[in-house]
């Protein structure tokens, strides 16, 4: 009897020992918080996001897994934008299958895809509540997260789908930890700005009805994206632009159906017609393929063909125009026609929408000057940048930005907006304004450029180097100790043992200073194990709102080489928080695992 109690225990021990795969889902943040780890990028609220080309690039799950992820990616890593990098690019996957969805703790819808090949990757809407007034992306956020839910009812937990899809969204690098669905080098598209179900959009709602008459034309130029419009099908900018930087696509370069951009608005008294710039992309037939437009004036009910059905290839702009009443309002309909077909996609662009009055068309663009602060002024703090704007008929909009990226915006001259230069490095910065007119006309005012000094914030960390040659200043568990080991100086914490432990970590809370930006430290991982079993990982908690941010995920590698992690505090600044370095070693012989720290520094 005591010998088979024996051999059960043994066999108990021995399965024990079968290392079972792991899975942690996102969601280390509060219910119902926002998302904190490379937001501003996530979201497109960033100060590079001008340099995302937004027309619709046509690939395949299989070949975003393939792209490399940056060796540099960390939790507070700006967006990539060398040649060639996913995060520089708006792709569009087409009749793939959404296979699981769920709300992540950070409100953002994770949906999972799938191809053919059974290969998946993840794809992110967030919560248009998270999401910054100044993104570039808000309007097509929002539209893609109300299709989601007029789809489906999405609750905390994963629930199953085997629906066909076409989406588009930016690419993304996310730090590899675990998640459902997850492309191996962590690509993702987030924020997604469209999608639509059945084969090649075929079994998507219907548009919703157009806006009751509304104020004056916006965004006729479409430079900030396709704010003001309603979307229906395939649309998305363009950086082939008639004036400005971006230009409206209406269709696509794979095959679709019907797709339109219409806006409602009210013509101003002395308002005599309305007119646009249009490139047809059309290597079909008329009989197949077409551009067209329509001006419906809300007020008569009667509707007028600005655009017939146009079918060119020529790769020049043309104008057309129409007629129109004055205060009345009226709906103007951009559309495109595509029969589906394989071999010969047509797609429109449209730019430059504007009104014409009695005095003629109206090509002039407003003149608009950032008065303040002073050119070559140096700045800190919270500051009132204000601009000023002129036109011969009437400013209807002024916009301000610093370094490329929307502070803030008004309707009058003059316009001001408060920037906080503590969320930004100290150093040159430059500030411009943009002007609108009534007839859709831009004007961008020479750029203000001014130094931004908070002066040094004073590391709040007790023994940031460890050159006590202790741990003087941090709470320790397991193995953790000084050692001469060091990335700078004598001494580093080193965390786990070359023999088998458990878990080790080193910590310590502090108040995050009222001008400190970026938290950052330096690593050394010796792991000859996988990341299932063994890792190192980093973490820290805003202890007056209870988000944790994860600034080194569980990583495993056996390089020997120091590497460096970092994470933005903007949103700590002023609050306690408590940083941990940790090591974790699942105790087995022959593959003992421990990580160096050293030089942890808040800037």
């Amino acid at each position: 009897m005591r010998s088979s109690r024996l051999w059960i225990a043994a066999a108990v021990l021995a399965a024990c020992h079968e290392r079972p795969a792991l899975e942690q889902d996102e969601g280390e943040l509060t219910t119902g918080s926002c998302g904190v780890e490379r937001w501003a990028v996530k979201t497109g609220s960033d100060s590079s996001v001008g340099q995302v080309n937004m027309t619709a690039q046509d690939t395949t799950i299989d070949a975003l897994r393939a792209i490399p992820a940056p060796s540099s990616l960390a939790s507070g890593s700006p967006r990539f934008t060398y040649a060639g990098s996913p995060e520089i690019q708006l792709y569009r996957l087409s009749n793939v299958t959404l296979t699981l969805y769920k709300m992540e703790n950070d409100s953002d819808y994770h949906v999972v895809l799938q191809d053919s090949a059974g290969n998946t990757m993840i794809t992110e809407i967030p919560y248009p509540g998270c999401v910054a007034s100044a993104s570039a992306w808000s309007s097509q956020i929002n539209g893609a997260r109300s299709a989601f839910d007029a789809k489906y009812a999405v609750t905390t937990s994963f629930q199953t789908a085997n629906d066909t899809v076409t989406v588009t969204g930016v690419g993304f690098f996310d730090l590899l930890h675990g998640q459902t669905g997850v492309a191996p080098n962590g690509i993702e598209l987030h924020s997604v700005l469209g999608i639509c179900w059945g084969v090649n959009c075929s079994g998507s709602p219907p548009p919703p009805p157009p806006p009751p008459p509304g104020g004056a034309l916006t965004n006729g130029g479409f430079e900030s994206g396709l704010t003001g419009w309603t979307s229906a099908g395939s649309t998305s900018v363009s950086a082939i632009a008639h004036g400005g930087a971006q230009s409206a696509m209406v269709g696509s370069t794979s095959p679709s159906t019907d797709s339109s951009l219409l806006q409602t608005f009210t013509l101003p008294a002395n308002a005599t017609g309305v007119s646009f710039w249009y490139q047809v992309h059309c290597p079909d037939t008329l009989t197949y393929d077409w551009a067209s437009a329509t001006l419906k004036d809300n007020t008569s009910g009667t509707s007028t063909t600005v655009l017939a059905n146009t079918c060119s290839n020529t790769g020049n702009w043309q104008q057309a125009s129409a007629a129109a009443t004055g205060g009345h309002s009226v709906t103007l309909t951009l559309a495109n026609h595509d029969d589906n077909y394989s071999a010969d996609p047509t797609y429109t662009l449209y730019d430059d929408v504007a009104v014409t009055t009695s005095g003629g068309g109206d090509t002039t663009p407003p003149t608009t000057s950032v008065t303040a602060p002073a050119p070559s002024s140096t700045v800190s703090g919270t500051v009132t940048v204000t601009a000023t704007a002129t036109d011969n008929v009437g400013v209807t909009r002024i916009e301000l930005y610093a370094d490329g990226a929307l502070i803030g915006s008004g309707t009058s001259s003059p316009t001001s907006a408060a920037w906080d230069t503590t969320a930004v490095a100290n150093g040159s910065h430059s500030l411009t304004s943009k002007a609108y007119d009534a007839a859709g006309n831009v004007g961008t005012s020479s750029a203000v450029t001014v130094t931004v000094n908070n002066g040094a914030v004073a590391n709040p960390i007790v023994n940031p180097g460890f050159e006590t040659g202790t741990l003087a200043g941090w709470t320790a568990t397991g193995a953790a100790r000084a050692a001469t080991y060091p990335h700078s100086g004598s001494y580093a914490a080193a965390l786990g043992a070359t023999t088998p432990t458990t878990d080790s970590s080193i910590s310590q809370t502090f108040t995050m200073p009222a001008g400190a930006s970026t938290i950052s430290f330096w690593y050394k991982v010796g792991c000859p194990d996988t990341v299932t079993y063994d890792w190192a990982t980093a973490t820290l908690k805003d202890n007056a709102t209870g988000a944790v941010v994860t600034i080194l995920p569980r990583t495993c590698t056996n390089t020997g080489v120091w590497q460096q992690a970092s994470a933005s505090t903007t949103s700590m600044r002023g609050h306690s928080v408590t940083l941990t370095l940790s090591n974790h070693d699942d105790n087995y012989t022959g593959d003992a695992t421990w990580t160096d720290y050293d030089d942890v520094s808040v800037q």
